[in-house]
């Protein structure tokens, strides 16, 4: 299964304090969710997509740009449709998402 690898990489970019580190999870994710099925596994995962998406979403907002061009694209990617979305949605409108963004 590739989900053992998915939530590694989710982990790194939730929990690792190095740049780099997030940065190269992030281009991990950005190349499996380039593959359909692999999007489709993670989008029909709830607690994976949900994972992935704040993960991504707090390394978007807090690191240089010159490290987030592959979150930015798995984040797009991710939450272009349902239910990515609302997953983004529900996320943006956290406590936990407000607290962090100040």
């Amino acid at each position: 299964s590739i989900f053992p690898l998915i939530a590694s990489a989710s982990l790194l970019i939730q929990d690792t304090q190095s740049e780099e580190a997030k940065a190269a999870a992030s281009a991990l994710i950005y190349t499996l969710v380039m593959a359909p099925n692999t999007k489709r596994l993670i989008t029909h995962s709830p607690s994976v997509l949900e994972n992935l998406v704040r993960g991504l979403l707090f390394h978007v907002n807090g690191a240089s740009c010159s490290r987030i061009r592959h979150a930015v694209f798995a984040l797009q990617s991710l939450t272009a449709e349902e239910p990515g979305k609302t997953c983004l949605t529900t996320i943006r409108q956290s406590a936990e998402f407000r607290r962090r963004k100040r």
